[in-house]
């Protein structure tokens, strides 16, 4: 079924396959076995979980994430290092699973935070059987274990609390909708599929990093967030001509726009 597919368009098919399995994509993970578990680490969890840089509009105490991370990692040292627990009925099948998965999202993955939704179940796992173990023991631990409980739910709920109280749609992405929409029409806009959702003329969106120097269709507007930033990066080493020709663009163009992350650029 699949080479079905691929005999539609095999030139796209190596195209995609090839941009992805160079040395600078994800293929370099398995060249650079340490730099893609370091990478790991530093890019995906510690970002994540507050130790790291964040989007522009997200502030506050970011940091207190990191005491979900510090409970994940006090489980799995409890489920490895005390006898009794590791001895415990699925410890080591769930240890092993979580070992799994981390270790193919170093490899197979990029470092994006939303991918740690398909292991989080499992450190979840390991948290809960440790737990267990530890509400088992004498009334001081239960003690220790019902606190640390409550603090875990607290970071938890008041992170989402928190985050809905910023509420960066209406702070960020309605105003840049707001003035997106009163460009004049018919105008090509290159941006981020994720500027589609509030746009009145869909049709005029093209997400196309290169700006359009493979299909020769120019930009009229260019929209530049953390997506294209980051994209931008990657293109630096996987196309450098491409590269090129988008900070050209960008240097050529006016910027009209500049408002918490996003900046909109028109070319002339």
């Amino acid at each position: 079924m699949w080479l079905v597919y691929i005999a539609k368009d095999p030139s796209a098919f190596r195209a995609q396959l090839t941009g992805n399995a160079d040395e600078h994509g994800r293929f370099g993970n398995f060249v650079h076995p340490l730099m893609a578990i370091k990478a790991e680490i530093m890019e995906r969890y510690l970002i994540t979980y507050g130790l790291g840089p964040h989007e522009i509009g997200h502030a506050g105490p970011i940091f207190l994430k990191a005491f979900v991370l510090v409970c994940y990692l006090a489980a799995i040292l409890l489920c490895l290092l005390v006898p009794s627990i590791r001895r415990r009925p699925g410890t080591k099948v769930a240890l092993a699973m979580l070992g799994i998965v981390f270790l193919i999202q170093c490899f197979f993955n990029q470092k994006l935070s939303w991918y740690l939704a398909h292991i989080i179940p499992l450190y979840t796992l390991v948290l809960a059987i440790a737990f267990v173990a530890i509400w088992s023991r004498d009334r001081f631990l239960r003690v220790c274990a019902a606190v640390t409980f409550i603090a875990l739910l607290g970071v938890q709920i008041g992170g989402s609390l928190y985050l809905a109280k910023t509420n960066t749609y209406r702070k960020q992405y309605t105003p840049l909708m707001a003035f997106l929409n009163r460009l004049p029409p018919q105008q090509s806009i290159y941006g981020s599929a994720a500027i589609e959702f509030g746009l009145q003329d869909r049709e005029r969106l093209l997400d196309d990093v290169t700006f359009g120097y493979y299909t020769h269709r120019e930009p009229n507007y260019i929209v530049m967030d953390s997506i294209y930033e980051e994209a931008l990066e990657g293109l630096k080493y996987n196309d450098p001509t491409a590269y090129k020709a988008d900070q050209a663009k960008l240097k050529n163009a006016r910027k009209i726009y500049d408002q918490d992350g996003f900046q909109v650029y028109a070319l002339q």
